[in-house]
């Protein structure tokens, strides 16, 4: 039998801030540390790459607190909008 390994997919800090919603200060809030710091592929002197788990991000945009900040988000939006 083999010994099958658990396949994590991770999601950039950029991701989460373009392609999520997420913000700086709700990712330091809810999510905190990154689950994984990696070399940037692109440019080795860049700061490394801060990776969170995809598993964990979800739960964290379950979570009433990410909830309510986006459908206050949204409200706010709708508002401004011409």
């Amino acid at each position: 039998m083999r010994d099958e390994k658990t396949i994590i997919e991770y999601w950039t800090e950029s991701t989460l801030l373009k392609k999520r919603g997420w913000s700086k200060g709700r990712i330091a809030k809810l999510l905190k540390n990154p689950d994984k710091l990696v070399p940037n592929p692109h440019y080795r002197t860049a700061p490394k790459m801060r990776l969170y788990a995809q598993s964990r991000v979800l739960a964290a945009e379950a979570s009433p607190e990410f909830v309510t900040f986006n459908r206050a988000f949204d409200w706010l939006t709708v508002a401004v909008t011409p």
